[in-house]
């Protein structure tokens, strides 16, 4: 009976070992896509921040050609 008990006891903690191994791998997958989303993140913010850049850079010479023009059809008028 001893020995049945042991057995029992012993395929319980074979378990156990196997499901932590998998719960230790499940953390460091989820880990490893953290991190990568965090650099993700990263990158769109720094890719906005230089499209942000160009499309004010191109805006503000068009926004002065569009007051230029304002002011040019008000004093004809």
């Amino acid at each position: 009976m001893r020995a049945l008990w042991q057995a029992a006891v012993t395929a319980q903690l074979d378990g156990v070992v196997g499901l932590k191994s998998e719960a230790q791998q499940a953390i460091a997958a989820a880990d490893t896509a953290r991190t990568d989303a965090e650099l993700r993140v990263e990158l769109l913010r720094q890719e906005m921040t230089e499209l942000r850049s160009v499309l004010t850079t191109r805006d503000v010479p068009s926004d002065l050609y569009k007051a230029s023009n304002l002011c040019s059809e008000k004093s004809v008028s």
